[in-house]
């Protein structure tokens, strides 16, 4: 099985990014880059650059394939590669998923980058897949709950679901 490890700086990045399209009117799904590199146990996050569109709604982020796959290969360094996407998925009349819908399986499968991660963000603690990152904070008074979801797609084009974690080594829990 892949493991999937982020950096705090990543984290970071990733989950102030999704709390501000949650906090949107209406809350809005947001998305990115993710950099990083392949080693022998799955993948390592070093960077979540925030990919900003104004075509987002409540239950999709509005790309369009071409100027996300070109942002995408500007990104790289020598050591860091665009290795997948991240996206939010809100909380909608107390329902969030933490899996790949439809679109996102589709998405995942048309991409040639093999990770896509999926965080899901709540106001209220939901059950989560326990490969899930998932962890609380307060911000200016609101509590977040947050669960972090990895997918990775292999040669062959199957998805299977990574477990998650920090790269400190640290699982961050409610």
């Amino acid at each position: 099985m892949h493991r999937l490890k982020i950096s705090r700086q990543a984290l970071n990045s990733l989950t102030v990014h999704v709390t501000k399209g949650f906090e949107t009117p209406y809350k809005k799904e947001v998305g990115g880059h993710l950099l990083g590199y392949k080693d022998k146990t799955g993948f390592y996050i070093s960077r979540a650059i925030p990919y900003n569109t104004p075509y987002g709604t409540r239950s999709a982020w509005g790309t369009n394939q071409y100027y996300f796959r070109k942002k995408g290969l500007s990104l790289e360094t020598k050591k860091l590669k665009w290795i997948g996407t991240y996206h939010s998925h809100v909380e909608i009349n107390r329902s969030a998923s933490t899996g790949q819908s439809r679109e996102d399986i589709e998405a995942h499968l048309f991409s040639d980058r093999p990770v896509d991660v999926i965080v899901r963000i709540t106001n209220y603690k939901m059950r989560s897949p326990k490969l899930c990152l998932s962890y609380k904070t307060n911000m200016d008074s609101h509590v977040y709950f947050y669960d972090i979801c990895g997918y990775v797609k292999n040669q062959q084009d199957r998805i299977s679901m990574m477990a998650i974690e920090t790269a400190e080594h640290m699982k961050l829990m409610f």
